[in-house]
């Protein structure tokens, strides 16, 4: 994890270890079929 994501994450609700920015996964075809959780609106 680069120090802008883990930045964004420590202003962030909900986070949890594993946590990650949806727009630093990349969209690959091994990809296909994952099942993400989304943290709830605050």
């Amino acid at each position: 994890m680069e120090d802008d994501e883990e930045a964004m994450l420590a202003e962030a609700f909900h986070v949890q270890e594993n946590s990650r920015l949806s727009c630093q996964i990349p969209i690959i075809e091994h990809l296909n079929g994952l099942k993400l959780i989304v943290a709830q609106e605050v």
